[in-house]
This record gives structure tokens, sequence and C-alpha cells, in this order.
């Protein structure tokens, strides 16, 4: 899957529209029409290709929506949800600072479901790791969590899961990190997105 970034681009074959229309009002005197006629087709190629890039956002746009929709039930993104969640389709690093209960936790859930491999979440609270697991469990969404609370047996399974493919999210506590078993476990992991909720 790719995304594209929601600004059009400045210029378009590095042809400044606004110079185009500064040369095209000129009252030059020799080869004046010809000058514009080739101007003017300039601006027409950029015009079609601003349509034609206006519509290609339009379906990017419908496809988070859509997807939105098809994973957590919702019609629409609440402000700024969708500009952070383009971003970091776009592939880029991304800061987001927003009030509790602003939606945070969509801005890489959302994407964890739209790119390949698994998001590991980095979370130091273990209540906001389960609330999370739970909640995307009962939308079925493979998702898991390893930390301090769980026994090793279950941290063996859920680092098993992650091999296999079988999870979209992991909440892993920062202290796991630490650990040289999980991180060559994390070897065989194919990670999509990394992800630190700070609550």
């Amino acid at each position: 899957d790719m995304f594209v970034p929601f600004n059009l681009p400045i210029s378009i074959e590095g042809i400044d529209p606004e110079e185009i229309l500064r040369l095209t009002r000129s009252d030059k005197k020799v080869e004046g029409n010809h000058i514009k006629f080739i101007l003017l087709k300039k601006v027409e190629r950029i015009c079609r290709r601003c349509f034609i890039w206006g519509q290609f956002l339009k379906m990017a746009d419908k496809k988070l929506t859509d997807s939105l929709k098809k994973y957590f039930a919702h019609d629409s993104f609440r402000s700024p949800q969708d500009e952070i969640i383009a971003s970091i389709l776009d592939g880029r690093d991304t800061l987001a600072i927003m009030p509790t209960g602003g939606g945070k936790s969509l801005c890489y859930q959302l994407p964890a479901m739209m790119l390949d491999g698994v998001t590991l979440v980095v979370s130091p609270l273990i209540a906001l790791m389960k609330d999370q697991v739970d909640a995307l469990s009962d939308k079925g969404i493979p998702a898991a969590m390893i930390n301090s609370s769980q026994t090793w047996e279950r941290q063996s399974e859920v680092l098993d899961s992650l091999a296999r493919g079988e999870l979209k999210l992991a909440y892993v506590a920062p202290e796991r990190f630490r650990a040289q078993s999980f991180m060559r476990a994390l070897r065989n992991v194919k990670i999509g997105l990394f992800a630190v909720d700070e609550a």
C-alpha cells in the first residue's frame, strides 16, 4: 500500500504556475502569440495533472475512511487524526501530542491494519496495555501484550505468535528491550511500524 501527501506540489515539471500566468499576461510584441500559445498549453497540462492528482487524493482519502469503517466502525476521523495517519502511512517519523480521550491510539492502530507486518507499541502502563488489547480483540483485531505481569510461558506464546506473523499489534513494556532474549526474538519478526504511546 502506498500513500501520498495531501499538499499539491508547488510546481510540476519545474514549471511555476504563477510565473506562467504572469508571462501569459505580458505585452511582448515579438512572437507574443506563439509564446502565449506554448505557455497556455503548459498551463493546460498542469491543470489536467492537478485534476488527476486531486482525483487520486480523493481515492486515497476514501481508502482511509473505508479502512476506518471496516476495522473500527467509525464513519469519520476526529481532527487531526487523518493528518497524523497520512503522515505515518507516507513513511514519515511522526510526533503527535493530543489530549486524553483525543483518539491518539487510533493514529497508530489504523496504520497497523493497513501496513504489512506487526506494529510494536511501547507503553509504560500495564493497565493501558490490557485495555487496548481487550478492545482490539473485541473488534477481531489480533493483538497481544508482553510485560512483567505475565508468566514467562505466556510471554513465550506471544513471541511465538509474533514470529508466525499472527499479530497486527503487540504492546510491549519499555524494559523488555533490555532483555537479550526479547531482542533476539524480534530478529524473526517483520515490523511494519514502531509506536510509542506515552500516556
